[in-house]
């Protein structure tokens, strides 16, 4: 998992970015409208601690490797 969040981290910013233009685009007229929105929200939110995790596991190896 380690391996994955370290390679992946980009990707799942770009899905962060994408999910909430989404979110934000989607119109909030009816309650089904906004359950959508909140779980593309939810995705998102996901993919960006993702994102966060592998950046920091991604520093910490790399800090790691210099010392």
């Amino acid at each position: 998992m380690k391996s994955f969040l370290i390679k992946y981290h980009n990707h799942f910013s770009v899905i962060l970015i994408i999910g909430i233009a989404a979110g934000t685009i989607i119109p909030d007229e009816t309650a089904k409208e906004n359950y959508v929105a909140g779980i593309i929200y939810v995705i998102a939110a996901f993919c960006g601690f993702f994102s966060l995790t592998g950046t920091i596991m991604a520093y910490s190896t790399q800090k790691k490797r210099e010392e």
